[in-house]
């Protein structure tokens, strides 16, 4: 549902998705990135996302997404290394 999206935003081919993921976090909690309590590594392998959604290959792959839950929030990364983050219950 697009009004529980809490942040949305098209990652650059030049950019590391586990930079871009762990920085929308911090943002989306107004902190630095050094605030951020978690390691993405323990929510997902990295460098298989970054393989997964490299250029070429995502350029030629169908449309998808991969999902999985990291520091209170839903992430979603899109095929066009689309960013979606939706606030999980975080108590």
């Amino acid at each position: 549902m697009e009004d529980s999206v809490s942040y949305r935003e098209r990652a650059g081919s030049d950019v590391h998705l586990g930079t871009a993921i762990v920085e929308a976090v911090a943002e989306t909690d107004d902190c630095a990135i050094e605030e951020v309590d978690e390691l993405l590594g323990e929510a997902i392998d990295v460098d298989a996302l970054e393989r997964l959604y490299r250029r070429p290959v995502a350029e030629e792959a169908p449309y998808g997404y991969l999902r999985f839950t990291y520091c209170g929030y839903e992430v979603e990364v899109h095929t066009d290394r689309t960013i979606v983050l939706r606030a999980t219950d975080r108590s």
